[in-house]
């Protein structure tokens, strides 16, 4: 037997039935209209005809152009937005709109907030307080050393010349101001003054120079100059009276050296190549004879600077075969 269906108590009912009804005819009607409010050119077309007609109707010279126009405008004005007044709701409808911005500007601010901790209090940012000092200290312990470091290499310096200077003297007293030297170098490392290092390698260093001279005081014996200066009878424009030999510093190889001397008269030191000595009338008068007897001066050597000492030795005696003369005054100007 074919089945039957179910009843259904809801279509059994006339007034339900109805009610269905005028709920699809409402539906139906809605569409229609939305179909009619959204083909809006047809709207128009059919709206143009019907203005036409009443306008030929009633007898008015109106033009499709103007009619068009007055559509337009019309249809222009039926929809006009109007923002609603403020509040709440306004402020978040708009808040939604530009949920996208909004959300752009909260991470900014959220990105820039956290990079300004990070970069200001964080203990790993290079800007914190405890980066700074941890940067602060690291320049000061590298700068501490590079002066220890400085420090070290000028001392090393100084005892290398020190060990040098040392092999080079042959006196007791020269030997006792070099370990004076030594002592001011150490001192001055252990309290980090670089410069005072420097500066007593200075004075070893000049030391040095003058121990490793080595060279003679000679009489100047050359045809047509002279060899000493009577200031008592050939000079008169001198300052200081006296007997003078001229003398100049010369090598084994006979090189003449440049050498620094007190001028008596300048009262200053000087620089020159040749200089007077004074000597007593005596040896002045023998050197002279020596000269006057075949133009040149026998007893030449005046004084001796061997290497390893610190001055010059006079050798020069005041009689033949006695002790050496006592050193008196230079002079280097007018000769």
């Amino acid at each position: 037997m074919p089945s039957v269906p179910a009843p259904n108590p809801a279509l059994d009912s006339l007034p339900e039935l109805l009610r269905i009804m005028d709920v699809a005819t409402a539906l139906r009607q809605q569409r229609e209209k939305a179909a009619v409010q959204l083909d809006l050119e047809q709207t128009k077309a059919a709206l143009q005809k019907r203005l036409r007609a009443t306008a030929d109707t009633m007898g008015d010279a109106v033009s499709d152009a103007e009619i068009d126009a007055a559509i337009d405008r019309y249809f222009g004005q039926l929809y006009e937005f109007k923002d609603p007044p403020p509040g709440l709701q306004r402020f978040l409808a708009h808040l939604f709109v530009r949920r996208g911005l909004v959300l752009t500007v909260l991470l900014l601010a959220g990105l820039l907030t956290f990079s300004g901790y990070w970069l200001f209090t964080s203990a790993s940012s290079p800007w914190s307080p405890s980066a700074k000092q941890a940067h602060m200290a690291a320049q000061r312990a590298e700068l501490q050393t590079r002066v220890k470091r400085h420090l070290d290499a000028s001392f090393e310096k100084f005892v290398n010349l020190h060990t040098s200077v040392l092999g080079l003297a042959r006196q007791a007293d020269t030997t006792a101001e070099v370990d004076a030297l030594r002592r001011e170098a150490e001192a001055a490392r252990a309290s980090g003054l670089g410069a005072a290092i420097d500066q007593a390698r200075t004075k070893l260093d000049a030391l040095r120079a003058d121990l490793d001279d080595d060279y003679e005081l000679r009489v100047i014996s050359r045809p047509n100059e002279r060899s000493g200066i009577d200031s008592y009878v050939n000079d008169r424009s001198r300052q200081l009276s006296g007997y003078y030999l001229l003398v100049e510093a010369v090598t084994a190889s006979g090189a003449v050296l440049n050498r620094r001397v007190r001028d008596a008269e300048q009262n200053q030191t000087v620089q020159v190549r040749k200089w007077g000595e004074q000597v007593p009338k005596e040896v002045f008068d023998r050197i002279a004879a020596d000269k006057k007897a075949d133009g040149i001066v026998d007893e030449i050597v005046f004084a001796r600077k061997r290497r390893g000492y610190r001055g010059e030795e006079i050798v020069m005696p005041l009689t033949p075969g006695g002790p050496p003369l006592r050193r008196g005054r230079q002079i280097t100007s007018n000769l």
